[in-house]
């Protein structure tokens, strides 16, 4: 049942077609606020930014911050969020590590993807013990026919051949192009605060180009 949320298994792959339905789904959400969070990183600390709730009222519960580019070290590091606390969730300290952050090594070399072939993907790093999402797509000339993949691969295995027999599932790209992106995340630690009911952080790193699939 996992696929039907996008997620595949070790070393395989699933595929999904967008069908037009016409309507929307209707969902909602309700934002925690958690007060002040920084982080503190190899290069010093960060403070986080409350984004505004746009869509009702009430707290977003979402926190941001665009950091320079010496805040992340390529080599990575360990950051330390914590929160000070506010009307929804107490006060809180997590840790993440992520001394290896992955790299893919050949993006510059696969603008242009033939369906026919498949396409290989080479990484070097990553968290120790974890995965790599691999996922593209590619939406047709006309518009109407959108389809993507995703595979998923060990981050030990250093790199992963999407077969002809997904890519070629993909109608030829467009004027636009289509996708091509590599993640992969840290294992996650949990935390407390009162307030929640889970909480965990975790730290990943990804990467995505716009190649054509001919």
């Amino acid at each position: 049942s996992a696929s039907g949320y996008g997620l595949a298994s070790i070393g395989s792959c699933i595929v999904i077609q967008a069908v037009p339905s016409g309507s929307t789904p209707v969902f909602t959400t309700t934002g925690l606020e958690a007060g002040s969070i920084s982080v503190t990183g190899p290069a010093g600390t960060l403070q986080l930014t409350e984004e505004a709730n746009t869509t009702g009222s009430g707290p977003s519960g979402f926190y941001f911050a665009v950091p320079s580019g010496t805040f992340l070290p390529a080599t990575g590091g360990t950051f330390v969020f914590k929160g000070t606390g506010g009307a929804d969730v107490g006060a809180f300290t997590a840790s993440v590590s992520y001394s290896n952050p992955l790299n893919w090594t050949n993006s510059s070399s696969i603008m242009s993807i033939a369906r026919s072939q498949g396409v290989t993907v080479t990484w070097t790093g990553g968290a120790s013990g974890t995965y790599v999402f691999i996922s593209g797509s590619s939406t047709s000339a006309s518009g109407n026919v959108s389809v993507s993949f995703t595979c998923y691969a060990p981050v030990s295995a250093g790199q992963f051949t999407v077969p002809s027999y997904v890519t070629l599932a993909l109608p030829p790209s467009g004027a636009n192009g289509g996708s091509l992106a590599l993640y992969n995340t840290t294992t996650p630690q949990a935390f407390s605060a009162s307030g929640l009911n889970f909480g965990y952080a975790s730290a990943g790193v990804d990467f995505g180009i716009s190649p054509t699939y001919q």
